[in-house]
């Protein structure tokens, strides 16, 4: 990564993603304001960081039910939601599918 502190951001992400987190709070923890932190994340990934942190959690999510993992409320709250209607929804606005695909007996 050219930036060590952006890098440091997607290593925060990557471990935390239950963590409920926003530009201010992770700019914060790398030592970046919020508006720097936001330009230089984007221009380094490709995509806003929020966008970024929503991607992440589905992808794991993906993988989490491809294991046989089932939803439950330890499992949103993991993947950093406070309601399973909330991560249901999103999860079908970012993948195109519904949980049920990966839910099958």
């Amino acid at each position: 990564m050219k930036d060590r502190r952006i890098g440091k951001s997607f290593s925060l992400i990557h471990s935390n993603p239950e963590k409920q987190w926003t530009l201010e709070s992770l700019g914060r923890e790398i030592g970046m304001s919020r508006t720097a932190f936001a330009s230089n994340f984007t221009a380094l990934a490709g995509e806003p960081m929020l966008q970024y942190l929503t991607k992440w959690r589905m992808n794991l999510a993906v993988m989490r039910f491809k294991e046989g993992e089932k939803v439950t409320p330890e499992l949103v709250e993991q993947l950093g939601y406070r309601s399973e209607s909330a991560f249901r929804c999103t999860f079908k606005k970012v993948t195109g599918k519904n949980i049920s695909v990966f839910q099958t007996a």
